[in-house]
C-alpha cells in the first residue's frame, strides 16, 4: 500500500516570553505520515492521526468552526 505524507499548511504560535504573555512568533507545519490507497483516504487517516497527536493547526480549525480539510495536502512517499 502507498505511503503518503500528510501536510498542514504553515501556522504561527506564540511563544510567550515576557509576564504579560507576548514573545515571538514560531511559525511550523505538522506532518504525518499514513498507508492509503488514494489520496482521498490519505487525507481522511491524517486528520485523524492529526487529532490524536493534538495538532495545534487542528485544533485552532475546528475551534473556529472552520473545515479541518482545507489546506490539508497529501503527497505520495515514493
Amino acid at each position: 500500500m502507498p505511503k503518503w505524507w500528510v501536510i498542514t499548511p504553515e501556522y504561527g504560535t506564540v511563544v510567550a516570553v515576557l509576564d504579560d504573555g507576548t514573545g515571538p512568533e514560531e511559525f511550523g507545519r505538522d506532518v504525518v505520515e499514513v498507508e492509503a490507497p488514494t489520496r482521498r483516504e490519505a487525507l481522511v487517516l491524517g486528520l485523524r492521526k492529526l487529532r490524536l497527536q493534538r495538532s495545534r493547526w487542528i485544533w485552532n480549525q475546528e475551534a473556529d468552526r472552520r473545515n479541518p480539510f482545507n489546506g490539508l495536502e497529501a503527497t505520495r512517499d515514493d
